[in-house]
């Protein structure tokens, strides 16, 4: 019962000392072998009867398990290193070691490692297996890890040694709950019980999601509060003893670690759960992400959820129908089609409250929206917008395609605007103070405002900032054009040599570098610079 609850699906019955009872005999010991295992996972295995005295029997034995060795295994992908520890000792010129079976993933010496669940950093210092020095240990394998920097009061049977960031300590985890047909009677929902999980055991309150009380030789959807944190992952496998008198009543196969609380007969979660049990990944990634909205998830938070190894998961996430976002995470489309529709809405919206301002700020339109987004993706979002041509970008000022905001001057002020514009543009590289153009007048100062928010005239970001100096947007693309193409990364300038390549004045190039710094398009090394490398 236990080897089934823990999810084997094959094996063989070795018969032993074959070789003391007549051939009657033999027949009806495997008779009553076979009624014994009907109906379990061994119904139908080889019997085979062996003599270990003669080798009896051992050849038939050797040649079954090697067929079974051939059939390939249903284990999921590895993720990381999972070790949990049977046993935990100190030895004499070595320090502390711990035992195992190693669950998944591949230990090699000299990896780091944390031991969880108190989450202590350590490094594997030598391996062993068979009573021999081993470099690398494989899923499946035992193995005696040497770890460095812990003392034994800091682990204990029970803890495990992973990965680091792969598993998270919980005392909450949503199970498929598997009651065994000879228990007398239903579990009850609310039950105290012990769970027998890795190489741990703790106690934890059952709280069943769809049913009353669990009756036996069926199983149903919980949630376990456990008493003390573990560590696990998806799709680990449990045993369940009663609480007093302590015997096996179940067990069952972990879906979710650390969920939120359930209410019981939730129809949403029951058929979340429902989805994870049936195990198709890519129905489980599109509930996760359609869950998720525009936030979206991260790569490796999904690929964990879903239970993928990096390098499988990235040709799983090219088949979903989904954006991805710098490589690092993903968003439903539908989801990513909303937020999109929602950014041009309240574009426009700002456009009707604010006719005569360039656009918006971008960070003033992430406020704007109703729901939490993560940056990237809202940054996503804007340059796909912008692309598509719905939206423009004017440095950190959003406005829809083809807006204008001098519709609504009247025709003297658009005038004036031209004007000014001209004026500055004129200067070439001689930057003017604002005070200067504005000349203490009110209606030049809002469109000199309104061409600075435009980006047709920018402020220059200089060590003083009390000159306030304007620049012709125009003037300042061609600065940055003639440097890319005079002094590409990692070619070293001083000002002087800015200065003749622009047939300038020291007094005039100087604030346009200071402001190239200020904005990250140079950076600056003493007394030379050089263009950010891009």
């Amino acid at each position: 019962e236990i080897a089934g609850l823990l999810g084997l699906h094959s094996g063989i019955v070795a018969l032993t000392k074959a070789d003391l009872v007549d051939a009657s005999r033999l027949a009806a010991a495997t008779a009553e072998v076979q009624s014994l295992i009907s109906g379990t996972f061994l119904d139908g295995a080889p019997i085979v009867g062996v003599c270990a005295p003669s080798g009896e029997g051992i050849e038939t034995l050797t040649r079954r398990l090697d067929e079974l060795a051939g059939a390939p295994l249903t284990r999921g992908p590895d993720r990381g290193c999972y070790l949990p520890l049977d046993r935990v000792f100190t030895k004499r010129g070595f320090g502390l070691v711990g035992t195992g079976t190693l669950r998944g993933g591949v230990l090699r010496a000299g990896a780091a490692l944390e031991i969880l669940p108190a989450g202590i950093g350590t490094t594997v210092r030598g391996l062993q297996s068979r009573n021999r020095a081993i470099d690398v240990a494989e899923p499946g394998q035992r193995v005696a890890v040497n770890l460095r920097n812990v003392d034994l009061e800091q682990v204990r049977r029970g803890d495990t040694l992973a990965t680091p960031g792969l598993l998270t300590p919980t005392r909450r985890v949503d199970v498929r709950l598997e009651l065994i047909a000879r228990e007398n009677g239903p579990l009850k929902n609310g039950a105290r019980v012990r769970v027998l999980l890795g190489t741990s055991e703790t106690l934890a309150k059952v709280r069943l999601l769809d049913t009353a009380e669990l009756a036996p030789g069926t199983s149903a959807f919980a949630q376990l509060r456990l008493e003390q944190p573990l560590a696990t992952q998806t799709s680990e496998r449990f045993i369940v003893r009663s609480y007093s008198p302590m015997r096996t009543i179940g067990g069952g196969e972990i879906l979710e670690v650390d969920p939120e609380q359930h209410r019981r007969l939730d129809v949403e979660a029951l058929e979340r759960l429902a989805t994870v049990a049936g195990g198709d990944l890519a129905e489980i990634a599109r509930r996760l992400l359609a869950d998720a909205g525009a936030e979206g998830i991260a790569n490796d938070v999904l690929s964990e959820r879903v239970g993928l190894a990096p390098e499988a998961f990235a040709t799983f996430a090219a088949s979903m129908d989904a954006i991805e976002v710098d490589g690092a995470r993903l968003v439903a489309r539908s989801s990513f089609r909303e937020l999109s529709d929602c950014l041009v809405a309240a574009v426009d919206r700002y456009h009707a409250e604010n006719p005569q301002s360039r656009g918006i700020a971008a960070g003033a339109l992430k406020s704007r929206l109703e729901q939490s987004i993560d940056e990237a993706v809202f940054r996503h979002a804007l340059r796909a917008l912008a692309e598509a041509g719905e939206l423009e970008r004017h440095g950190e000022i959003i406005a829809r395609t083809g807006f204008d905001p001098f519709a609504d001057l009247a025709p003297r002020e658009r005038v004036l605007a031209d004007e000014i514009e001209q004026a500055v543009l004129a200067g070439g590289m001689i930057a003017r103070p604002l005070a200067e153009i504005v000349g203490g007048r009110a209606d030049k100062r809002r469109l000199v405002q309104l061409l600075v928010e435009m980006g047709r005239l920018v402020r220059l970001r200089t060590y003083d900032r009390a000159a306030d100096l304007v620049l012709h947007e125009r003037t300042l693309q061609s600065v940055k054009l003639q440097l890319e193409e005079r002094y590409p990364h990692p070619r070293k300038f001083a000002v002087k040599d800015a200065r003749d390549m622009l047939d300038s004045t020291r007094k005039h190039v100087v604030p346009i570098m200071e402001h190239l710094d200020a904005t990250g398009f140079t950076v600056r090394l003493g007394d030379f610079r050089q263009l950010r490398e891009r």
